[in-house]
Protein backbone atom coordinates (compact mmCIF):
# COMPACT_ATOMS: atom_id res chain seq x y z
CA UNK A 1 0.00 0.00 0.00
CA UNK A 2 3.18 2.09 0.53
CA UNK A 3 4.36 1.41 -2.58
CA UNK A 4 1.05 2.47 -4.00
CA UNK A 5 0.61 5.65 -2.44
CA UNK A 6 4.00 6.56 -3.07
CA UNK A 7 3.39 5.82 -6.79
CA UNK A 8 0.27 7.91 -7.44
CA UNK A 9 0.72 10.28 -4.65
CA UNK A 10 4.43 10.85 -6.02
CA UNK A 11 6.21 9.61 -8.72
CA UNK A 12 3.26 10.05 -11.42
CA UNK A 13 2.29 13.69 -11.17
CA UNK A 14 5.68 14.96 -10.50
CA UNK A 15 6.41 12.60 -13.85
CA UNK A 16 3.91 14.56 -16.06
CA UNK A 17 6.89 17.36 -16.44
CA UNK A 18 9.85 15.13 -16.79
CA UNK A 19 8.08 12.57 -19.29
CA UNK A 20 6.67 15.10 -21.63
CA UNK A 21 9.28 17.45 -21.73
CA UNK A 22 11.59 14.34 -22.26
CA UNK A 23 9.14 12.68 -24.48
CA UNK A 24 9.81 15.96 -26.93
CA UNK A 25 13.34 16.68 -26.67
CA UNK A 26 15.04 13.10 -26.32
CA UNK A 27 12.38 10.76 -28.10
CA UNK A 28 10.98 13.40 -30.20
CA UNK A 29 14.33 15.06 -30.62
CA UNK A 30 13.19 18.65 -30.32
CA UNK A 31 15.29 20.93 -28.44
CA UNK A 32 13.28 24.23 -27.86
CA UNK A 33 10.36 26.29 -28.98
CA UNK A 34 6.82 25.73 -30.17
CA UNK A 35 7.01 22.52 -31.41
CA UNK A 36 8.83 21.26 -28.26
CA UNK A 37 5.71 22.44 -26.45
CA UNK A 38 3.53 20.82 -29.08
CA UNK A 39 4.41 17.85 -28.83
CA UNK A 40 5.05 17.84 -24.73
CA UNK A 41 1.47 18.66 -24.71
CA UNK A 42 0.93 15.92 -27.27
CA UNK A 43 2.14 13.52 -24.60
CA UNK A 44 0.40 15.20 -21.65
CA UNK A 45 -3.28 15.02 -23.79
CA UNK A 46 -3.17 11.15 -22.82
CA UNK A 47 -1.02 11.15 -19.49
CA UNK A 48 -3.32 13.22 -17.91
CA UNK A 49 -6.68 11.55 -18.10
CA UNK A 50 -5.38 8.09 -17.83
CA UNK A 51 -2.49 8.48 -15.14
CA UNK A 52 -2.42 12.23 -13.23
CA UNK A 53 -5.79 12.48 -12.75
CA UNK A 54 -6.35 8.94 -11.86
CA UNK A 55 -3.35 9.29 -9.31
CA UNK A 56 -4.88 11.86 -6.68
CA UNK A 57 -8.16 9.77 -6.61
CA UNK A 58 -6.31 6.81 -5.69
CA UNK A 59 -4.34 8.16 -3.11
CA UNK A 60 -7.50 9.77 -1.61
CA UNK A 61 -8.84 6.17 -1.64
CA UNK A 62 -5.28 4.74 -0.13
CA UNK A 63 -5.97 7.58 2.84
CA UNK A 64 -9.55 7.41 3.21
CA UNK A 65 -8.66 2.98 3.49
CA UNK A 66 -5.36 3.49 5.63
CA UNK A 67 -7.29 5.36 8.74
CA UNK A 68 -8.50 3.38 10.90
CA UNK A 69 -6.55 0.47 9.09
CA UNK A 70 -3.10 2.31 9.14
CA UNK A 71 -2.79 5.04 11.18
CA UNK A 72 0.78 5.68 10.32
CA UNK A 73 0.49 5.35 6.73
CA UNK A 74 -2.87 8.08 6.77
CA UNK A 75 -0.41 10.03 9.50
CA UNK A 76 2.24 10.31 7.00
CA UNK A 77 0.65 10.56 3.58
CA UNK A 78 -2.26 13.74 5.19
CA UNK A 79 1.09 15.21 6.86
CA UNK A 80 3.63 14.92 4.09
CA UNK A 81 1.24 16.41 1.25
CA UNK A 82 0.28 19.12 3.67
CA UNK A 83 4.09 20.24 4.68
CA UNK A 84 4.58 19.44 0.83
CA UNK A 85 2.00 22.17 0.02
CA UNK A 86 3.19 24.46 2.71
CA UNK A 87 6.66 24.41 2.16
CA UNK A 88 5.70 25.31 -1.55
CA UNK A 89 4.39 28.19 -0.40
CA UNK A 90 8.03 28.89 1.24
CA UNK A 91 9.47 27.79 -2.14
CA UNK A 92 7.42 30.33 -4.24
CA UNK A 93 8.41 33.07 -2.20
CA UNK A 94 11.78 32.95 -3.76
CA UNK A 95 10.59 31.90 -6.95
CA UNK A 96 8.33 34.99 -7.15
CA UNK A 97 5.51 32.43 -8.93
CA UNK A 98 8.00 32.02 -12.22
CA UNK A 99 5.31 29.63 -13.14
CA UNK A 100 2.62 32.55 -13.31
CA UNK A 101 -0.18 30.85 -15.74
CA UNK A 102 -3.11 28.61 -13.70
CA UNK A 103 -2.26 24.82 -14.63
CA UNK A 104 1.53 25.68 -14.48
CA UNK A 105 0.96 26.61 -11.23
CA UNK A 106 -1.49 23.67 -9.75
CA UNK A 107 1.28 21.70 -11.45
CA UNK A 108 3.97 23.20 -9.24
CA UNK A 109 1.70 23.12 -5.97
CA UNK A 110 1.30 19.50 -6.86
CA UNK A 111 4.40 18.46 -6.95
CA UNK A 112 5.26 20.46 -3.87
CA UNK A 113 2.66 18.29 -1.72
CA UNK A 114 3.93 15.04 -3.19
CA UNK A 115 7.58 16.55 -2.70
CA UNK A 116 6.07 16.32 1.12
CA UNK A 117 4.60 12.85 0.32
CA UNK A 118 8.01 11.34 -0.75
CA UNK A 119 9.96 12.88 1.91
CA UNK A 120 7.64 11.59 5.14
CA UNK A 121 7.28 8.09 3.44
CA UNK A 122 11.02 8.03 3.32
CA UNK A 123 11.98 10.11 6.43
CA UNK A 124 9.09 11.37 8.66
CA UNK A 125 9.92 12.05 11.93
CA UNK A 126 13.51 12.29 12.84
CA UNK A 127 15.69 11.94 16.57
CA UNK A 128 15.88 15.93 16.08
CA UNK A 129 15.23 19.29 14.00
CA UNK A 130 19.02 19.18 13.01
CA UNK A 131 18.39 15.24 11.42
CA UNK A 132 15.02 16.30 10.06
CA UNK A 133 16.64 19.51 8.34
CA UNK A 134 19.65 17.60 7.15
CA UNK A 135 17.53 14.82 5.69
CA UNK A 136 15.68 17.10 4.08
CA UNK A 137 18.50 19.30 2.64
CA UNK A 138 19.93 16.20 0.95
CA UNK A 139 16.27 15.28 -0.61
CA UNK A 140 16.07 18.56 -1.96
CA UNK A 141 19.25 19.01 -3.78
CA UNK A 142 18.86 16.12 -5.08
CA UNK A 143 15.52 17.17 -6.54
CA UNK A 144 17.58 20.76 -7.34
CA UNK A 145 20.05 18.06 -9.18
CA UNK A 146 17.29 16.72 -11.55
CA UNK A 147 15.90 19.66 -11.72
CA UNK A 148 18.99 21.38 -13.38
CA UNK A 149 20.26 18.14 -15.36
CA UNK A 150 16.70 16.74 -16.43
CA UNK A 151 14.03 17.75 -18.84
CA UNK A 152 12.82 20.06 -19.25
CA UNK A 153 15.13 22.75 -17.54
CA UNK A 154 18.40 20.86 -18.47
CA UNK A 155 17.60 20.85 -22.36
CA UNK A 156 16.09 24.12 -22.23
CA UNK A 157 18.23 25.87 -20.26
CA UNK A 158 22.04 23.84 -20.34
CA UNK A 159 23.32 22.10 -17.48
CA UNK A 160 22.14 24.36 -13.90
CA UNK A 161 21.06 27.22 -16.55
CA UNK A 162 24.40 27.99 -18.15
CA UNK A 163 22.75 29.30 -21.36
CA UNK A 164 20.60 30.75 -19.25
CA UNK A 165 21.11 33.91 -16.78
CA UNK A 166 23.58 31.76 -15.50
CA UNK A 167 24.30 31.69 -12.00
CA UNK A 168 21.08 33.74 -11.52
CA UNK A 169 18.66 30.93 -11.94
CA UNK A 170 20.61 28.40 -10.78
CA UNK A 171 21.25 30.21 -7.05
CA UNK A 172 17.69 31.43 -7.15
CA UNK A 173 16.10 27.61 -7.94
CA UNK A 174 19.01 26.79 -5.25
CA UNK A 175 17.95 29.19 -2.43
CA UNK A 176 13.63 28.53 -3.17
CA UNK A 177 14.75 24.56 -2.83
CA UNK A 178 16.54 25.16 0.06
CA UNK A 179 13.77 27.11 1.42
CA UNK A 180 11.41 24.53 1.11
CA UNK A 181 13.77 21.86 2.43
CA UNK A 182 13.66 23.74 6.06
CA UNK A 183 10.36 23.57 5.70
CA UNK A 184 9.94 19.70 4.76
CA UNK A 185 12.81 19.13 7.26
CA UNK A 186 10.77 20.82 10.77
CA UNK A 187 6.91 20.41 10.45
CA UNK A 188 6.69 16.31 10.22
CA UNK A 189 9.06 16.34 13.66
CA UNK A 190 6.01 19.61 15.24
CA UNK A 191 3.42 17.52 13.60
Amino acid sequence: MILLALFTGGAVPIQLITLSFGYAQYVKGIPKGPAMMMAAHQFAAWYVPLVYLPAPIILIGITMYSKNRYPDIFRRIVVGVGIGALATVGLDFFRQMSVIYPIGFLVHFLNGANLGLFYTFVWDKQSSYGRGIFWSIIWLLIVELGMMTLPPMGPMAGLFGVQYQWPQLFLLTLAAHLAFGLVLGILPNII
